[in-house]
Parts: structure tokens; C-alpha cells; sequence
């Protein structure tokens, strides 16, 4: 049995949540799979996919960044999830800091659009995340191509 751990801000009604949420569908269909989402919001638009889901965590905003690090460290010590699947690029620095630290297999989804990146900190960010993870999927070669992925770790 193999454990994945998603990571995204909700599964409200966007087309990275339903994308997430059919992989989620998918993966348990196809049996040999535990999931594990952990989320921002609780906001829940595509309920059908949380019978698919075993458990579902909630990061609290509120609290600093610090704690919300501890947070998903202790999640993903005590999950000891096979993948991380990382859906939302606020999770990226959290989820590059644990990763020398605790074996998983890291994959990065975060790239939905074909705009390039404007922010300093998020090019870094991204630039920092290529190097770590494992892989990286998108809905499109254009956004990967406008986030300059790595092709060889990318995967449309």
C-alpha cells in the first residue's frame, strides 16, 4: 500500500482542485493507495472526491509561519507518506525545508497557467523547488515552458 500525501489550498471549484480531485478519484480506484489531503481552506466544492480521501488535515492560517512549518513536519514524520504531492506553491518553501529530513518522493503541481512569474521571490521559490523535487506536472507544455521547468523532470 502506497501513501500519498496532496497538499492544496481547498478543494473549492478551480481547475487545479478538479484536476487533483480526479487523480485522488483515480488513485483509489485503482486500489494499493491511502490518501491523505491537507488543506488551507475548508471550503469543499467537489464533494464526491472525499469518499476517495482516508483523512483530511487543515493548516490554520493564523498561526505563524514557524508553526505552520512544525505543522507539516510532524504531519508528514507521522504519515511517512510514499509522495508528497504538492498542489499550491504556498506549501513549496514549507515542504523544501522538510525535505532532506524525511524520505518521500516529491512532486510539484503547481504550474496551471502560462503566465511568467513577476515576483522575484517566486521565481527563486520555483527555482529552488525544480532542483529539489522529484517531478513536475502541469496542464500544459506553454506553463511549463513560461516557469522554465526542467523538462526532463516535467510531465504534462
Amino acid at each position: 500500500m502506497k501513501t500519498v500525501m496532496f497538499f492544496s489550498e481547498s478543494l473549492g471549484g478551480g481547475g487545479k482542485e478538479r484536476r487533483m480531485g480526479e487523480l485522488i478519484r483515480s488513485l483509489k480506484q485503482q486500489g494499493g493507495f491511502k490518501i491523505h489531503v491537507v488543506l488551507y481552506s475548508k471550503v469543499i466544492d467537489y464533494n464526491q472526491v472525499c469518499s476517495s480521501i482516508d483523512s483530511i488535515h487543515y493548516i490554520n492560517e493564523k498561526e505563524g509561519r514557524y508553526q505552520r512549518l512544525k505543522f507539516i513536519y510532524k504531519l508528514i514524520k507521522e504519515i511517512k507518506p510514499d509522495y508528497v504531492h504538492v498542489w499550491t506553491a504556498r506549501v513549496c518553501l514549507y515542504i523544501n525545508l522538510i525535505y532532506p529530513f524525511l524520505k518521500f518522493r516529491y512532486i510539484f503541481s503547481s504550474i496551471a497557467d502560462a503566465n511568467k512569474p513577476s515576483f522575484k521571490n517566486q521565481i527563486l521559490l520555483y527555482n529552488t523547488t525544480y532542483r529539489i523535487c522529484d517531478s513536475i506536472t502541469s496542464n500544459s507544455m506553454a506553463g511549463l515552458i513560461a516557469y522554465k521547468a526542467p523538462l526532463k523532470k516535467s510531465v504534462v
